[in-house]
């Protein structure tokens, strides 16, 4: 496992309305295998209890669009992280759900 650090685009940070789900909105730090599973592991932190604007694309954060936020390896962090959590900026933890890809069934 590698540490991540994930941080908001500042040219795009909150101008998209996907922002209004997440709940960590600010640069954090994850433990993961690779990139994808960083962005993942962020993403499914989301605000619950919102209203949804009927217009409004639902079900997507904007931690996995990548012209939204960034993803690089930094291991600054690594000694700091629990491979179950997240670690933002301003010190705030969360649990981080562990991502497990289906894989097909051999033949």
């Amino acid at each position: 496992m590698n540490s991540y650090r994930l941080e908001p685009l500042k040219t795009t940070y909150r101008d998209d309305p996907l922002w209004v789900f997440a709940e960590i909105t600010e640069t954090c730090w994850v433990m993961a295998e690779n990139p994808d599973e960083a962005r993942k592991r962020v993403a499914s932190v989301m605000r619950l209890g919102k209203a949804i604007p009927h217009q409004q694309r639902v079900g997507r954060s904007p931690w996995l669009d990548e012209k939204l936020t960034q993803c690089v390896l930094d291991n600054s962090k690594d000694n700091q992280i629990k491979l179950s959590e997240i670690i933002t900026s301003a010190g705030a933890r969360y649990n981080a759900k562990m991502i497990v890809e289906a894989k097909p069934a051999d033949k």
